[in-house]
């Protein structure tokens, strides 16, 4: 009962005062700061009973503003006293919360929101200008890119996405000596000199035409290629192989010609008739 007795009674001027009065140094400077928050944000709390807080007093205000919300004003008490009591940093954040308008907080969110996007353009285009110099020496292409991020910004760098060169000069490098190469393979295959089929470099005939591709050497008797002048295991010259003269034996009779037999019937022509003898002369 005299508990509620004492809760019943109303407070006086004295117990208001007294939470602010039994503070320490280091709560002083922490409610000072609330104060100069207040004082920073437009207005000075005051204490319920309508006269300065203690800070305030402490700090000389000359004028002090009027509190709109006493609900507030008990909820900051209750955190300062919270404060002094636990002595704890993250009491101390949250009860400056109050002091900080929404209206800063979203002007911050929107400069570090510009910030990060001015950052987010010049990097896309420095990055646009190395990656076009790194797939085309045309000016004209290059700039074409660079304008495309530098007005456009991001919906730009993904157009220049989509129209930039496919291959950079490196790449584009790389696939013309591989194609070189491959011609070069295809040019250096043996192939025979007679029928120009492909074959195998240690092939000594031709399996197409038969022609001989190799032939042995007089001196080494290794097989050289037949468009060889020398050899190039020994260096002995390579003698031609001489025709074959014909022997001086008795002349080949020439070959016979075989006559069909004609069908058609001969008829020797018809021997011409001599005119008759004249009649003898009555008078002799």
């Amino acid at each position: 009962m005299r508990d509620h007795a004492r809760l019943a009674r109303p407070r006086t001027r004295e117990d208001q005062q007294r939470p602010l009065d039994r503070l320490d140094g280091g709560a002083l400077r922490r409610v000072q700061i609330v104060e100069d928050a207040h004082a920073r944000s437009g207005y000075r709390r005051r204490s319920p009973n309508g006269s300065a807080s203690f800070a305030s007093r402490r700090v000389n205000s000359a004028t002090a503003i009027p509190c709109y919300n006493r609900r507030r004003e008990d909820r900051m008490h209750a955190r300062i006293a919270a404060l002094s009591a636990e002595g704890e940093g993250w009491l101390m954040a949250l009860a400056m919360w109050d002091s900080f308008a929404w209206q800063d907080l979203l002007v911050v969110a929107g400069i570090v929101v510009a910030a990060y996007l001015l950052v987010m353009w010049i990097a896309a285009l420095v990055w646009t200008y190395r990656d076009a110099q790194s797939r085309t020496r045309d000016p004209f292409t290059q700039n074409i890119g660079l304008l495309l991020v530098l007005i456009f910004n991001l919906p730009g760098l993904l157009l220049y996405l989509v129209l930039r060169p496919r291959d950079t000069l490196i790449e584009m490098y790389d696939h013309q000596l591989e194609a070189e190469a491959l011609l070069h393979e295809i040019q250096e295959q043996a192939v025979c000199p007679a029928c120009r089929r492909k074959i195998e470099p240690d092939f000594v005939s031709c399996p197409y035409c038969r022609s001989a591709l190799r032939t042995p050497c007089d001196s080494c008797g290794r097989a050289i290629s037949s468009t060889w002048v020398l050899c190039a295991y020994c260096g002995a010259e390579r003698v031609e192989a001489a025709p074959a003269r014909p022997t001086a034996s008795a002349p080949a009779e020439p070959p016979t010609r075989i006559r069909r037999a004609s069908t058609a019937t001969y008829t020797p022509p018809a021997k011409p008739q001599s005119p008759p003898d004249p009649a003898p002369d009555a008078r002799t």
